[in-house]
């Protein structure tokens, strides 16, 4: 049946074998590029969630200055963000940003609380020396008072006395 030449002795066969191998090494060749395809996209997989990872922990480092009383910081946009990542990032700024305000507003409230309290310290001194002065003028006008009793008891018996020896 097959000959001398064997299978390869037969066109057809020959043929066959050919577009066989062909077929294989085509398919061995697009099995190849799948697994570099594949490797690719892991490859970038591992660099973004690398540097998400970098990204986070850089907003993490910065959320611990602002914990610690820092709100100069700010955490800047990078240029390889995405849109939830550079929105996450402006979200924050603005977010601190808006701190920034809310603590300067209580630092005004309470300057502003403190000059209220000195001014009311002093009007409290002067209203305290103010009563002082009244009871002084009080005590002196009481004194006088006294004083205007006893000369007219006094001027009362010398007219009794008068009026006494001018009878006799």
């Amino acid at each position: 049946p097959t000959g001398a030449g064997g299978v390869f002795g037969r066109p057809g066969a020959t043929l066959l074998l050919l577009v066989g191998v062909g077929a294989l090494l085509v398919g061995l060749l697009l099995s190849l590029r799948r697994r570099r395809e594949r490797a690719a996209q892991v490859l970038a997989t591992h660099v973004e969630r690398d540097r998400l990872a970098g990204r986070l922990s850089d907003l993490s480092g910065v959320l611990a200055r602002v914990a610690g009383g820092d709100l100069a910081v700010t955490l800047p946009v990078d240029s390889e963000d995405d849109a939830v990542m550079r929105s996450l990032v402006v979200s924050f700024d603005d977010t601190i940003a808006r701190l920034r305000i809310l603590v300067a507003s209580a630092q005004e409230n309470s300057d502003q609380l403190s000059r209220s309290a000195n001014e009311l310290g002093v009007v409290a001194d002067r209203q305290a020396d103010s009563a002082t002065a009244q009871s002084a003028a009080v005590t002196e006008t009481m004194a006088a008072i006294e004083q205007l009793a006893a000369t007219a008891t006094h001027i009362a018996e010398s007219a009794g006395g008068v009026s006494d020896a001018a009878i006799e």
